[in-house]
Parts: structure tokens; sequence; C-alpha cells
């Protein structure tokens, strides 16, 4: 792989958007946004420095599954991804990135329940629209 020469992804006058030449991302990945690109350079710069590369984790049909903000600082930094598969069935990817994103990520509470929502609906789970209130509770606002 070639390493990427400037081309319309680096354009600054936009948000981070995902290059028709990088690797596919995995519908799970999707559901996380890339970072800023002043989050995106500060890796980058940290990536130069310390010539340290993160892991970029794949799936085995060689979509990326986790690490898509991470690849893209790698190639900002000019440098080449590692990457390493994660095995096993939809079920142990969505945990796999559920575990490595939704506690270190800079989540409100209010986005981690999204994305807890969304990885449990990923694994089938039938969960109510609204659901039950406990008995003696209240939406009414006191004082």
């Amino acid at each position: 792989m070639a390493i990427l020469t400037p081309s319309p992804w680096k354009d600054k006058s936009r948000p981070p958007t995902w290059d028709k030449s990088f690797p596919k991302r995995s519908p799970i990945a999707e559901r996380y946004p890339l970072m800023s690109w002043a989050e995106l350079e500060e890796m980058a710069s940290f990536i130069k420095k310390t010539d340290t590369l993160p892991l970029v984790y794949k799936n085995q049909a060689e979509e990326l599954l986790d690490g898509s903000n991470s690849y893209f600082a790698i190639r900002l930094a000019g440098k080449e991804p590692k990457f390493r598969v994660v095995p096993g069935d939809q079920t142990a990817q969505e945990m796999f990135v559920y575990r490595r994103n939704v506690l270190r990520r800079n989540l409100s509470a209010l986005d981690r329940a999204k994305m807890a929502i969304q990885h449990l609906e990923a694994l089938g789970w039938d969960l109510p629209e609204n659901p039950p209130q406990d008995e003696g509770t209240t939406d009414a606002v006191v004082g």
C-alpha cells in the first residue's frame, strides 16, 4: 500500500471524510464518528514523534472494525498501518467494538446509552420503544 499523497480527504475546509482509497469501514465502525481535524492531527503528530503505531482492527471480510481514527491519523502521519483480524461471529465483533469504544470515548452519558442500544439491537435484542416506568415514579417536577 503506497503512502497517500495530498488529496481531497485532506481538505481541512470540510469535516474529515472517509476516502474511497481507504479500506471499507464495517457497519459497526460506521456508528462511531471520525474525530475532528485537530484531534486527528494531534494523534498524527504523536505518531510521528514517538514512531508508535496504534493497532487497527479488521473483521474477516477485511473491513475496518475498530481503529478508524487511528487509521486516518496513521495515514496523515505518512505511515503504514498495522492490522489485526478480530475472529468470531457478529456477536463477538459487536462486543469487541463495544468494549473498546463506549467507555473510552469522549461520549456523554446519553451518547453512551444510544451506542449501547445500537449494539444491543444489532445483537437481536427486542427493546421496547417506551419502557414501562416503575410503580410510584412520576415525571412531575417538584419545587
